[in-house]
């Protein structure tokens, strides 16, 4: 048996690197492949250099350099299998959790808020990312690859911006409009520019673009999704009028009581009392739903006109609140009060006609109000 020595050893090795292989690990592996068959195959009497002319060939069709590409095919294309698996599990997951989140949220379930979460971070950050990089690896065009690339970071933008959204975060309007606009601006005309021309391309390109504007269409109409100025204006017409109706009961009520006598007044005092208590609670929870759903401070909110407010933005959060019994203003607490206050007028003992003459009731839509909260 033939026993390699080191003189030999390097002729083999600077062989196969003047051959193409020139990866280290490929070339020290070939080197023991081909020392293991020269000691365990040469036949006694036979030239070193002779026999390993005649073994090379084995490991290759045409030249040595294939097995340096089949290796970096193979190690590119686990890679690339890895990330389609991943792919398809982020995609997956991101669709089940967004889906259920939006379902929980519909019907104020508990883990609402960390299904949209969690769906929306996979979504922007594991499956967009990989499309991204999965794309650079089939196109072949830079072009192609630098348009898509564009457009993929769009529309990470708007999926955080929708997340946002959704969850009443700060920045969501902005991240939506940069996203939208970059996306419809930027990238639709770039990828319809870049591909039309393409006759085996044009049709899905086309028809790619087209619905592409149509979505970004729709997701413009969603930034102010309110009500309309008319709805604005008679809400702000009947706020101004019941609080006009309050503060002129309020007026015409002092005056009456300065006219009672002693027993009388003390009893239409109570029903004053309580009714100003009401009203300063009302008046809490209004300013109250201003500042969360305006992002604005007390200060503002009590003086700002109906007109100028945004709705819709957070009335999700804003109900949730109201009707959150931990909360010091909540709906709950509001019926007890009114409750409170239709047992204070029967308590005060004061006559239907005591009522009706000393308490504007109508004004102040004060028992009407309680039944129908």
């Amino acid at each position: 048996m033939h026993r390699v020595s080191e003189k030999e050893e390097q002729l083999i090795l600077d062989d196969i690197k003047r051959r193409g292989v020139v990866t280290e690990d490929l070339q020290h592996n070939l080197l023991d492949h081909v020392c293991c068959i020269i000691e365990n195959e040469m036949p006694e009497g036979v030239s070193f250099l002779g026999f390993y002319e005649s073994i090379i060939p084995r490991f290759f069709n045409k030249e040595l350099k294939e097995l340096k590409v089949e290796t970096d095919n193979l190690i590119r294309f686990k890679n690339y299998y890895a990330m389609k698996k991943t792919l398809y599990i982020a995609g997956i997951v991101s669709s089940l959790m967004t889906i259920l989140g939006a379902i929980f949220k519909t019907f104020h379930l508990q883990g609402a808020s960390v299904l949209i979460v969690l769906g929306g971070l996979s979504f922007s950050f594991i499956f967009l990312p990989l499309i991204i990089a999965l794309k650079f690896k089939d196109e072949e065009s830079k072009t192609d690859k630098l348009v898509f690339g564009i457009g993929f970071l769009f529309a990470i933008l708007v999926s955080v911006g929708v997340m946002f959204k959704l969850m009443h975060w700060p920045m969501a309007n902005i991240l939506m409009q940069v996203g939208i606009t970059g996306f419809v601006f930027g990238y639709v005309p770039l990828y319809f520019i870049t591909r039309v021309r393409r006759p085996e391309l044009k049709f899905n390109t086309m028809v790619n673009t087209v619905l592409m504007l149509a979505c970004g269409g729709f997701l413009y109409a969603m930034f102010n999704l309110g009500h309309s100025h008319y709805v604005r204006d008679s809400f702000f017409v009947m706020h101004q009028n019941m609080r006009h109706q309050v503060d002129n009961s309020n007026q015409e009520l002092e005056e009456r009581t300065a006219e009672l006598n002693d027993s009388l007044k003390i009893d239409v005092q109570n029903v004053l009392e309580a009714t100003a208590a009401l009203k300063s609670y009302i008046e809490r929870i209004r300013v109250n739903s201003i500042v969360t759903t305006q992002n604005t401070n007390e200060v503002n909110a009590a003086t700002m006109n109906i007109t100028s407010m945004s709705w819709g933005v957070s009335a999700g959060r804003l109900q949730d609140e109201l009707m959150d019994p931990e909360k010091e203003l909540n709906g709950l607490e509001l019926k007890q009060k009114i409750l409170d206050w239709k047992k204070t007028i029967v308590e005060s003992g004061l006559s239907d006609e005591d009522l009706e003459h000393w308490v504007d009731l109508d004004g102040m839509t004060t028992l009407e109000f309680g039944e129908q909260s």
